[in-house]
C-alpha cells in the first residue's frame, strides 16, 4: 500500500507537470516495487517513464532512464497481455524519440561525434526496432576515436542480424 500513496502522489505531480515532485515520489516507491504485483508495477513504470520523459526536457541525463522505464513497461505488460498503459505512453515516447533524433543528428551533422554518439544511441535505446540510429551511434563513436565504444556498438549490430539493407 505503501508504494500505492507514493504513486498516486507523483501522478498528481505529473499532471501539474511538476516533475521534481514526481520524481521524489517515484524514488520513494522504487524499492518497494520489486514485490508488487504485475498491474502495479505496469503503472509505476508507467508514471516513471512520464516523469523521466517531463525532467529530460531540462536535463539530458533523464533519457536513459526514460527509457529504461519506458522498456520495463513493455516488458511488463507484454507479459500480462495489456497495453493499456503501453498505449498512454507511446504518445510521449514518440515525442521524446523525435526531439532526441533530432538532437543527435544535429549534432552529428555539427560535426560534435562525442554528443551524436551518446544522443542516437539513446534514440535506440528507447526504440529497439530501431537499429539504424544504433549504426548511427557506432559511426560516430568511430569518428570521436571511441573505438572501444564503437565495437560494443558494431557487435551489437552483428547480434541483432542488422544489415543496413532497406526495402
Amino acid at each position: 500500500f505503501a508504494q500505492k500513496s507514493e504513486m498516486k502522489a507523483a501522478e498528481k505531480a505529473i499532471k501539474k507537470q511538476d516533475y521534481l515532485t514526481a520524481q521524489a515520489s517515484i524514488k520513494q516507491a522504487m524499492p518497494l516495487i520489486e514485490n508488487a504485483d504485475d498491474k502495479t508495477k505496469a503503472k509505476f513504470y508507467y508514471l516513471h517513464a512520464m516523469t523521466c520523459s517531463g525532467l529530460s526536457k531540462t536535463d539530458a541525463k533523464y533519457y536513459s532512464s526514460a527509457a529504461t522505464a519506458y522498456n520495463n513497461l513493455f516488458e511488463v505488460e507484454k507479459k500480462m497481455g495489456s497495453t493499456k498503459y503501453t498505449k498512454l505512453a507511446e504518445p510521449t515516447l514518440n515525442t521524446l524519440i523525435t526531439d532526441l533524433s533530432t538532437k543527435g543528428i544535429k549534432s552529428y551533422q555539427d560535426k560534435n561525434y562525442s554528443a551524436a554518439k551518446a544522443e542516437l544511441y539513446e534514440v535506440y535505446d528507447l526504440s529497439r526496432k530501431d537499429t539504424v540510429f544504433l549504426e548511427y551511434a557506432a559511426n560516430a563513436a568511430y569518428l570521436d576515436k571511441d573505438f572501444d565504444k564503437a565495437l560494443e556498438y558494431f557487435t551489437i549490430l552483428k547480434e541483432v542480424g542488422y544489415t543496413g539493407i532497406e526495402t
